[in-house]
């Protein structure tokens, strides 16, 4: 909605361009414009025109973003439209709608106010005390806050809430002059507490909201909308019981068929809300996570469709916030408890919750300032110390592993990591905590050769977080202790398809279990030849020709086919064999754990290499 078109002085030609085809008005100064066609609209009027049709509403072209995507866009309602603030878009525009000459809408009742469009507002905060300073009548006084209560509504209807607040105050402010024997002055003192508590609930200002309603409510105790105002209210600040009690003191007081219909709808939907509140709180007290975030969701769900805005009510995200935490949803819980703290900064709840929050992200040193800070604001506490200690604790037993580890003191390290596991009041499997203390067990039970322990553990952490680099990798060196190669090759694949292609530890990873498998899979050369690895070349020789004799294809025939191919195989390989070993390079490649094939190509390289820096000699 825009301004009234009988209040604006200036020739058509100038504000003509500045009409709003949807509501045959006099644009916003904060109107929209569309880029590719430049037809300017209030921007409440064409974002309920958007929410039915992308078209323009002037000249029908496709204001989709994904067909004029030349353009500059903006997002109305999760639609990327071609659509942009006329103070951006065309500034000289916007100076031009502000220099419109206008009269006052108060002319009615002797404002003769005139001049540009875009100082009305400033006249209009100022209009009221000079209209009363010039007549100070009941009913002239009467009149100037009627006319403030209708174009606060206008202000509201166009979603300048801010506006329209400040026009209820100034009515507000000349009734309550008047005092309230005037039953007339009385209802309308109500209508305008009341509106003013609705700019106060969008606004967020949910605390005098509640004293506005109230006041409404006391000035004219059937005022249904006062009621559901204060509900409404007090449902964002937490405390459902009381607007469970406000609403049935509403249905008590406030009599007839329509009303009884809406006054019972609204208590039935705040008793729906006071009793999930009620089962999550008492899922959480029996631990049961899951369920409570379950519950909290679906309250914050539910009253969305009431409140028709996002419930913020501090106990209800806390609630949900203690449920992540306990399910070990670490970024959730901060992201709430930071948001309860915008809001509410002395909350003593939000400040515990994100200490032990950045606890289980084995973030101590933040851990413990946080809980330090909740202590500080409530030192009588049994609770929070208990915390607070826990965490201080968690600190020194994580320092003591890792210590113990560096040093290889590996049974410390084990008994220090079941002592912090035990120790831990919260421990949400998939935490970074619990991941990490299970990492640093396994490890130690790694180096004390206690294999199946260590599998065990990791297999604890990826059973809940199957992204944890650290405990596959635990369990690689467990499995190659335990000469399981393929095994690691196999499941190391596996991630490299699935999610740790650039992970360069799972690639390395890899690259090791197949060494060790082809190294495995490689013929003993050594063994061939009946010497040892410190053998010099002079003894391979010699044990080649023995071995030679023995193997040679002549000594085969007369033999059956498959006793042949064995023997020209084993020979081939023997051959193969006293090549590598008595080549300086190839021998230290095979004894590093090189298979055939891997020496091959590694010779190759090192001649390109060679090649490449003669050619750059030259």
């Amino acid at each position: 909605m825009g301004f009234e078109l009988q209040h604006v002085i200036s020739d058509e030609h100038h504000y003509g361009v500045f009409e709003c085809v949807i509501c045959q008005q006099l644009i916003d100064l904060d109107a929209l414009v569309t880029t590719p066609c430049s037809h300017a609209f209030c921007e409440i009027c064409l974002r309920q025109w958007l929410s039915k049709s992308t078209e323009c509403p002037t000249c029908h072209q496709n204001l989709l973003f994904s067909n004029n995507n030349r353009h500059k866009c903006m997002t109305i309602g999760g639609v990327s439209v071609s659509v942009e603030p006329l103070s951006l878009n065309q500034p000289m525009a916007h100076r031009s709608l502000k220099r419109v000459q206008v009269s006052c809408p108060f002319s009615q009742i002797g404002c003769d106010w005139k001049g540009d469009y875009g100082d009305l507002d400033s006249h209009l905060s100022k209009a009221a005390h000079q209209l009363t300073a010039e007549d100070d009548s009941t009913q002239r006084t009467k009149q100037t806050a009627v006319m403030y209560k209708e174009e606060a509504n206008n202000k509201f209807a166009s979603r300048h809430f801010r506006q329209a607040q400040d026009m209820y105050t100034k009515a507000i402010d000349m009734l309550q002059v008047l005092g309230q024997n005037d039953e007339e002055v009385k209802l309308l003192l109500a209508s305008l507490y009341a509106n003013r508590s609705a700019t106060h609930l969008i606004l967020h200002e949910f605390s005098v909201a509640v004293h506005d309603a109230t006041c409404a409510t006391e000035i004219d105790p059937f005022y249904v909308k006062a009621y559901s105002r204060k509900a409404k209210a007090l449902l964002q600040l937490g405390s459902m019981q009381e607007a469970f009690r406000v609403l049935q003191q509403a249905t008590s007081v406030v009599k007839g068929e329509q009303y009884d219909k809406l006054l019972a709808k609204e208590l039935e939907q705040v008793t729906v809300l006071n009793q999930v509140f009620i089962e999550g709180s008492a899922q959480l007290g029996n631990n049961e996570f899951a369920a409570a975030k379950s519950s909290f969701s679906l309250l914050l769900s539910l009253s969305q469709d009431w409140l028709s805005q996002t419930l913020e009510a501090p106990n209800v995200l806390l609630g949900l916030a203690k449920a992540d935490l306990g399910l070990g949803l670490t970024d959730a819980t901060l992201r709430l408890t930071l948001q309860v703290l915008k809001k509410h900064p002395q909350s003593t709840d939000a400040y515990a919750l994100r200490g032990q929050c950045y606890l289980l992200m084995t973030e101590y040193d933040a851990s413990i300032s946080l809980l330090k800070e909740a202590l500080r604001r409530d030192p009588d506490s049994v609770l929070l110390r208990k915390t607070l200690k826990e965490s201080l604790s968690i600190q020194s037993l994580a320092n003591h592993i890792k210590e113990a580890l560096f040093y290889r003191r590996f049974e410390e390290a084990k008994q220090k990591a079941t002592e912090a596991i035990q120790a831990c009041a919260l421990l949400p499997p998939k935490s970074q905590l619990h991941a990490w203390l299970y990492t640093q067990r396994a490890t130690a039970f790694l180096r004390l050769k206690e294999y199946q322990n260590a599998l065990k553990d990791c297999a604890t952490i990826l059973y809940y977080l199957e992204d944890y680099v650290e405990a596959w990798l635990v369990r690689f060196q467990v499995l190659h202790a335990l000469e399981r190669h393929e095994e690691v090759v196999e499941l190391s694949t596996d991630l490299l398809q699935k999610w740790g292609a650039n992970d360069s530890r799972i690639r390395k990873a890899y690259e090791t279990a197949d060494f060790e498998v082809r190294k495995r899979k490689r013929p003993d050369f050594y063994a061939m030849l009946g010497v040892t690895s410190l053998a010099s070349e002079r003894e391979m020789k010699k044990a080649y020709r023995q071995k030679a004799m023995e193997l040679h294809p002549d000594r085969m025939v007369g033999q059956s086919e498959e006793l042949q191919r064995s023997g020209q195989l084993a020979f081939q390989l023997l051959g193969e064999g006293l090549e590598i070993l008595t080549d300086d390079f190839k021998r230290r490649l095979y004894d590093e754990g090189y298979d055939t094939e891997a020496i091959k190509e590694r010779v190759e390289a090192a001649k390109r290499a060679a090649h490449g820096r003669q050619s750059h000699n030259h």
